[in-house]
């Protein structure tokens, strides 16, 4: 959407007809005016934090497709932001969420459908796969937790004593 276009939806040009009567004067008067601006708050769409790549790009995707338009925000160099897809509006709000919850449901699918696959194949990665590949790595991760659990709970084993 170009500004002009903006401009064009933000600023409504409208007549305003007013008749009245002063209590036996009688008048009446006519009245053009220009109405105030109207500006409308974008509308967040689609939340990008923690979604992976390829699934962003699809969205965008659905929403060029379908004529949407839309534009993004980004985390921001600290990533204190909020990275997501904004419409300008909410004139197609409905639709793009119908869109996305669609393709939504259709991804459900498919991921559902290959980790079923793989789980009837015995392909499946479990926690015993994880540990076999590097164990060093998983005792290390075992023994920070089980510290940081001692930690936490030494002060309240101590307060009986």
């Amino acid at each position: 959407m170009n500004i002009l276009s903006w401009i064009q939806k933000a600023y409504i040009v409208r007549a305003v007809t007013w008749v009245t009567d002063w209590g036996g004067i009688g008048g009446t008067f006519t009245c053009r005016e220009i109405s105030y601006p109207i500006f409308t708050m974008p509308v967040r769409l689609f939340d990008l934090r923690g979604v992976p790549d390829d699934e962003a790009d699809e969205v965008r995707a659905l929403l060029t497709n379908n004529k949407i338009d839309f534009y993004e925000t980004s985390a921001g160099n600290w990533g204190i932001s909020v990275p997501a897809i904004w419409l300008h509006d909410d004139v197609h709000l409905e639709q793009a969420k119908l869109l996305i919850a669609q393709y939504q449901q259709e991804r459900f699918s498919k991921a559902r459908g290959e980790y079923t696959q793989l789980k009837q194949g015995g392909k499946n990665r479990t926690i015993l796969d994880v540990v076999k590949e590097d164990p060093v790595r998983f005792l290390v991760y075992l023994a920070i937790a089980l510290f940081i659990l001692i930690l936490s709970i030494k002060p309240f084993v101590d307060i009986g004593k």
